[in-house]
C-alpha cells in the first residue's frame, strides 16, 4: 500500500469512528463513552484483520466478501474485476449467489450500476423505490431493495468493483457504511496490485530463462 493510499485510509478511518460514535447514541456517561469506543474498535479490527499482502487472492477476497457482508449487512456482496480476454467485468468473488450464476455473470464497463462505477470511478447507489434511468441487466436479475457499488483503486486505475445490495433490511446505506466499504475497497486494490507485480515478475523471469535457453543453445552449436 502506498504513503497516499495509507494517508487515505486513516482518514477515512477517523471520519467512521466519529460517525460511530454519534450513531451509538448519547455519550453523557463515561461507561457509553467505553462501550462506543470498544465497538468502534471492533468493527475496525473487522476491517484491518484483511491483510492486504500474504494470503492468496481468492481466499483473501474470500475474507473481504465476509466482511462487507457481516458490517453492513449485505444480502449479497459481489467483487468484480474486468477480464484480461474480454474486457468485460467479471465476478471474482461474492456472497449470496449461487455458483451458477456467478458464472453466466458479464458486464460491459459503463453498462448498469457495476458498469459504471467502473467507468465513470465514482461511487454509486441503487434504490428500488426509483425508477432508474437506463436498463441494469444486473440489478434485474438479482434484485436488491438497496445496492452500492465503489471503485476498487489499483495503481491510480480502477482494477474492480466492490458491490454489496440489501434485500431484508432495505435501509439504505448510510455515510458510515459508504466509508466502510471504501476502506474494505482499498484493502482489496492492495492485494490485486501486488497480485499484478508477481505475474509481471514470474513473466520476467520466464522471458530471462527463454533468453538463457536460447543463448545455450547458440553457444553449443
Amino acid at each position: 500500500m502506498t504513503g497516499d493510499s495509507v494517508r487515505t485510509a486513516l482518514s477515512q478511518l477517523g471520519d467512521v469512528l466519529e460517525n460511530l460514535r454519534e450513531r451509538l447514541g448519547d455519550g453523557t456517561r463515561p461507561e457509553l463513552h467505553a462501550a462506543r469506543d470498544e465497538h468502534a474498535l471492533d468493527i475496525f479490527q473487522e476491517i484491518l484483520s484483511i491483510p492486504p499482502l500474504g494470503l492468496p487472492p481468492g481466499e483473501l477476497f474470500g475474507l473481504a466478501m465476509d466482511r462487507v457482508s457481516r458490517l453492513l449487512a449485505a444480502d449479497r456482496t459481489l467483487l468484480f474485476v474486468p477480464d484480461d480476454a474480454t474486457g468485460r467485468l467479471v465476478p471474482r468473488s461474492g456472497r449470496g449467489f449461487r455458483r451458477d450464476d456467478l458464472e453466466s455473470v458479464s458486464l460491459q464497463p459503463g453498462e448498469g450500476l457495476v458498469g459504471r462505477v467502473f467507468a465513470e470511478r465514482r461511487v454509486l447507489t441503487h434504490d428500488a423505490t426509483v425508477e432508474p434511468a437506463a436498463r441494469d441487466p444486473f440489478v434485474e436479475r438479482f434484485p436488491v431493495r438497496q445496492g452500492i457499488a465503489v471503485p476498487v483503486r489499483t495503481e491510480g486505475e480502477v482494477g474492480g468493483v466492490l458491490f454489496a445490495g440489501r434485500d431484508a433490511l432495505g435501509a439504505p446505506f448510510s455515510t458510515t457504511d459508504v466509508l466502510l466499504l471504501l476502506v474494505i475497497a482499498d484493502r482489496v486494490g492492495s492485494s490485486l496490485v501486488h497480485q499484478r507485480l508477481l505475474e509481471r515478475r514470474g513473466d520476467h523471469i520466464a522471458h530471462l530463462r527463454e533468453l538463457r535457453g536460447l543463448v545455450d543453445a547458440n553457444l553449443h552449436e
